[in-house]
């Protein structure tokens, strides 16, 4: 249970890292969904860690199904996850960013600042160390829990594809274009090294048992040479000895999806049209499957593997369980059309901790199953993943936010119209990554359409009203009128170049012409009289739109990528890389202020239309509230799982919407003193919910509040339990009326006592409301 534990300790530091002004979202208007691209289950079961296309790594209960927390986020997807050392770490990476999380402390370990960006990594089989190559010089060899670097390998002037420790720890194998070479890990000295050709261009990314792999003796090692490269890799297999470098046996013609089973034993592969199974001691063949038989998985003790079958007539699925030391068959599960066509690359199979293997999970998208190898049960249980958002933006009325998903290159690209009062989506706008905005008048949404064409929809019936092809642009902004569309181009020989859309005929016409190079980021000021545009130097532009001079430029101080006009259009606000967000006067060109908080970098800024507040958006996950009058911070809003990228107030300045990476779109209520919302909302309001609300104190000791609101008359219970799911203490409330529980004399109470009045441990613990059909749970940290 150290891991499950672990997690919830994980949650309660991300708690903790919470500002002092912690705002609570009204509602979640919508989400962009995604692909689960990863994933990785502990060795008992119990945690299921899943990595997005989105770049998201997340914690869920594998028995349940719930979120435990979100670990990180990544700018690309996650192309590794595996548990490792007993579950004491998750590894995972994404597009050569790698980081290994300690599962009892719940902070990444000290060798994950040090592998920084790297080639390929390797684990040690003792769980001690971790290697990583640097660029096509050194390989690195790190104490993982202190991160102190144990040996440092040159390697000449190769890039590797694959590095592998040998089982016993003592050689490091490393692949690439030219040969495989193995060096001594405690001299740090070259052993041997053999010309072969080892790549695999579309799998540099993946774990590195694809392309090379020890033999159980560590006498021998295989290696893969591909030839030619497709989506499958064509490749044929090759054994080595290890001491002198001489080949011991080829197999295998064009064989694809190879597959190495983690101790060395065998090789998984097609080839043939069938499924095939070979022993890499000797080559020999040792099954061979039919067709309709997709990759095989292995356990992580290489003792089973599962071999998926679809048979596309029927649509039916089976799954068949070996024992790869009897060679027999254990059992067959017949899955009907649950989906078993897409297997995670790491093991799946988890133990039992005695003498056999008894469940695995598969998933294909964010559908997971959870099997029992001998009888063939299954639960299945959904897990969340999204697209980032964008940009977002209200109607004029109010009563719609557009969206727009990005990155998430698996999932649909597409800009989406939610009505604000249901949460539903209203429009579906097919669409590529990029930004969307609804016109001032709100009959139409501009985005970027496929093959990145500036596309113009009518925002009720989704028709196309205009496209421009042939551009590429970053950023675009409507004029006050809405006749308009301003937008730059990233093309590489027209990036300082602004054009005007005229959306009535659907031509453009040049504009203006940075003088710094591409312009990143577009504003208008609310007269559209002026267009800011930011340089690539970190400079701001301001031109007169009708003149098209300049009227002044300001010095951010760095990379802009947000930027926002005041209504009256005499201060602009720009944020950027250096994570401070600064004003601007446009008359003289003067810094007002410099607003610091934000610990990443500023994605967006934006001003309400009353002018009286600044709003920004941060890769630290946060979206903060400011006075446009003194610059003060006035709310910190925090709710969002990973880094925000958009934020929009609403027309009447009451609302803010606010969206990034977890996919999300949050609607925040404004009140004209930096309150909390749950201080706020009443029940005669339209958007009045049924809620569980944040508890307070939030840790607490010994005692904690737990507040709700009731739409209707409802049987209210709250459930408190532990991080291992077990009921500590249950509260029946009975019938009550609608309104707000919130205050110390109508909130639920709980004591931080269990049913038999035993104290509670200090931990993280769950509450949940169940009230009408309405449930909902959220977590709580008990601090002695």
């Amino acid at each position: 249970m150290r891991k499950n534990a672990a997690a919830w300790i994980l949650a309660a530091l991300t708690a903790f890292c919470l500002p002092v002004e912690e705002g609570a979202a009204q509602k979640l208007i919508g989400q962009h969904p995604g692909t689960v691209w990863r994933t990785a289950l502990s060795s008992d079961g119990e945690l299921l860690a899943a990595g997005d296309t989105n770049g998201l790594v997340k914690l869920w209960n594998a028995e349940t199904g719930e979120q435990v927390s979100t670990l990180g986020a990544y700018q690309n997807e996650v192309d590794w996850l595996t548990f490792w050392a007993d579950d004491r770490y998750l590894v995972s990476s994404s597009f050569l960013v790698a980081r290994i999380w300690d599962m009892e402390t719940g902070k990444t370990a000290p060798v994950s600042n040090m592998i920084g960006y790297y080639g390929v990594i390797a684990l040690s089989p003792d769980h001690r160390t971790v290697a990583a190559s640097k660029r096509a010089e050194q390989i690195f060899v790190w104490d993982v829990e202190t991160g102190e670097e144990k040996a440092a390998i040159e390697m000449g002037s190769e890039y590797l594809r694959s590095l592998v420790f040998a089982h016993d720890g003592r050689l490091l194998a490393g692949a690439g274009k030219e040969g495989v070479s193995i060096w001594d890990v405690e001299t740090a000295q070259l052993k041997t090294r053999f010309k072969t050709p080892v790549d695999a261009r579309d799998q540099l990314l993946r774990p590195s048992q694809y392309r090379i792999a020890f033999l159980p003796d560590n006498r021998s090692i295989a290696s893969l040479s591909h030839t030619k490269y497709d989506q499958q890799n064509h490749a044929v297999v090759h054994v080595w000895d290890v001491e002198t470098g001489q080949k011991q046996l080829d197999f295998g013609e064009d064989l694809t999806f190879p597959r190495f089973a983690l101790d060395g034993s065998v090789l998984a592969a097609y080839e043939g049209g069938k499924a095939r199974l070979w022993d890499l001691k000797t080559g020999e063949e040792l099954a061979a499957f039919e067709e309709g038989f997709r990759r095989p998985v292995f356990s992580a003790d290489s003792r089973l593997m599962a071999v998926p079958r679809y048979n596309e007539e029927s649509d039916a699925r089976t799954l068949q369980i070996w024992d790869m030391e009897t060679r027999k068959l254990l059992s067959v599960i017949e899955s009907g059309d649950q989906r078993l066509s897409l297997f995670s690359p790491n093991p799946m199979l988890s133990s039992n901790g005695l003498l056999t293997i008894k469940e695995m999970v598969s998933y294909r998208e964010t559908e997971f199953t959870r099997w029992d190898i001998q009888g063939g049960a299954a639960t299945q249980f959904l897990v969340g993943a999204s697209s980032e958002i964008a940009s977002l933006s209200f109607s004029p009325d109010g009563r719609s936010v557009a969206s727009s998903c990005a990155n998430g290159w698996i999932t649909d690209y597409a800009v989406r119209i939610w009505d604000v009062s249901t949460g539903e989506e209203k429009r579906h706008i097919s669409a590529y990554r990029g930004p969307s905005a609804f016109s001032p008048d709100g009959r139409t949404v501009a985005c970027v359409g496929h093959g990145y064409a500036i596309g113009v929809w009518n925002a009720e019936t989704g028709e196309k009203v205009a496209e421009l092809n042939d551009y590429s642009p970053t950023s675009f902004a409507y004029s006050p009128d809405g006749k308009t569309l301003a937008f730059n181009n990233s093309a590489a020989n027209q990036q300082g170049l602004v054009r005007f859309l005229d959306i009535s005929t659907g031509e453009a016409a040049d504009a203006f012409t940075s003088p710094s190079g591409r312009a990143s980021e577009l504003a208008f000021s609310q007269d559209g009289t002026v267009l800011a545009a930011a340089g690539r130097d970190g400079s701001v532009h301001l031109w007169n739109v009708e003149t098209k001079e300049i009227l002044r430029t300001v010095k951010s101080g760095g990379s802009v990528s947000a930027l926002a006009l005041s209504p009256s259009g005499g201060s602009i606000a720009v944020g950027g890389e250096d994570s401070m967000v600064r004003v601007w006067s446009v008359r003289n060109g003067a810094l007002r202020a410099k607003m610091v908080g934000h610990e990443g970098p500023v994605h967006d800024v934006a001003y309400s239309p009353d002018g009286r507040r600044i709003a920004s958006a941060g890769e630290d996950g946060t979206a903060r509230i400011w006075s446009a009058k003194t610059f003060a911070l006035e709310k910190t809003l925090t709710e969002h799982d990973a880094w925000v990228n958009a934020v929009a107030f609403s027309p009447d300045s009451r609302s803010l919407i606010s969206g990034g990476k977890d996919g999300r779109i949050l609607l925040w209520r404004l009140g004209d003193q930096p309150v909390l919302w749950s201080d706020v909302k009443r029940p005669n309001s339209p958007l009045f919910k049924t809620a569980l609300l944040p508890t307070y104190p939030n840790p607490f000791n010994p005692e904690t509040w737990i507040p709700f609101d009731l739409a209707h008359e409802s049987a209210v219970t709250i459930v408190v339990y532990n991080s291992a799911g077990r009921t500590v203490r249950r509260l029946e409330l009975g019938e009550l009326p609608p309104g707000s529980y919130r205050a110390k004399g109508k909130a639920a109470y709980w004591d931080g006592r269990d049913a038999l009045g035993a104290p509670a441990a200090s931990g993280v613990y769950f509450v949940r409301i169940e009230a009408g059909g309405y449930t909902e749970t959220r977590r709580m940290v008990l601090l002695k």
